[in-house]
């Protein structure tokens, strides 16, 4: 069995429980909805984001275009951090790198959504130039 913690917006948790941690629950549990999910890479979200069913078949034409998966930062980290505890100068700066942005994300927080985003596309222009 598993809880799957579902954030929406910055306001509001939901914890849905799933009788078993699979594709097709994950699936189920996201029939119909096709804006961004961030995810942790679990292969059971594979299907999900293909737009197919859990056994491989074809995308169910009712159900519309699958999500949009959007990787976690955190997770991501995790990696990096094992390597800078061990002096890898790349997991070093790869760390150096997301702790610049989750410290750039803070300044934004209070922000709407669409705000942070605007925010967020501008600085990176500045930053590319």
């Amino acid at each position: 069995a598993h809880f799957f913690v579902v954030l929406a917006d910055r306001d509001h948790v939901f914890f849905e429980y799933q009788a078993k941690h699979t594709s097709a629950a994950a699936s189920e549990m996201f029939r119909g909805f096709s804006g961004y999910i961030v995810a942790d890479a679990h292969a059971i979200y594979d299907a999900l984001f293909a737009g197919t069913t859990p056994r491989g078949q074809p995308p169910d034409p009712t159900r519309g275009p699958p999500p949009i998966e959007v990787g976690c930062w955190s997770h991501c980290r995790r990696n990096f951090w094992e390597a800078a505890v061990c002096k890898d100068p790349v997991g070093v700066e790869g760390l150096r790198r997301i702790d610049a942005l989750f410290e750039t994300e803070r300044t934004f927080a209070e922000f709407p959504p669409a705000k942070r985003q605007i925010m967020r596309q501008t600085l990176l222009r500045r930053m590319r130039a």
